[in-house]
């Protein structure tokens, strides 16, 4: 499973990075054209603004399964090995939470809620429920990254410490 999860991770990554890499050529082409040929590219802050949205959304996942997240141990470690292990686990099983929550009703309830469905952005005209549609499948792939984790942590803590032998796993690696 771990190999899978690392290949999506590392897929979504790339497509992430290609995302931003046209980010930046809009950013570029903007200056140019604004400063040099006073001619500015039409919706270039609107285009910025939700490519690094969607770039941020897709590596997110990444991140987490490299354990790569703010991580402070001083009171994690107060615990003791299962204690810690106990405590992450719950972390990533409120993350799972919080992020499946976040991910439904920006997919579901949010575009009625807010009445999006017929709006939207000035400069561009994306609409906004497609805009509210990238944030929740940012915020679903968060749940599944969370969801991988609480299974990795929640294995480790019925394992001994002398069997870890560090890895790509949040939880403090």
């Amino acid at each position: 499973m771990t190999k899978a999860v690392d290949r999506i991770t590392k897929f979504l990554t790339a497509i992430s990075g290609v995302i931003f890499a046209i980010v930046v050529l809009i950013v570029v082409g903007n200056v140019i054209g604004r400063k040099v040929l006073n001619i500015p590219i039409k919706g270039a802050t609107e285009l910025v603004q939700y490519g690094i949205m969607l770039a941020v959304g897709l590596v997110m996942a990444r991140t987490g399964f490299e354990g790569r997240h703010i991580w402070v141990s001083l009171l994690v470690n107060k615990f003791g090995y299962v204690g810690s292990r106990i405590f992450i686990a719950f972390g990533c099983l409120c993350g799972t939470a919080i992020f499946a929550i976040l991910g439904y009703l920006f997919l579901t309830e949010m575009p009625t809620y807010f009445g999006v469905a017929g709006r939207v952005t000035e400069a561009v005209h994306i609409p906004y429920y497609v805009i509210y549609g990238i944030m929740g499948v940012g915020f679903v792939i968060a749940t599944l990254e969370y969801l991988y984790e609480f299974v990795i942590n929640t294995g480790r803590i019925f394992r001994r410490p002398e069997a870890e032998q560090g890895g790509g796993e949040a939880g403090g690696q």
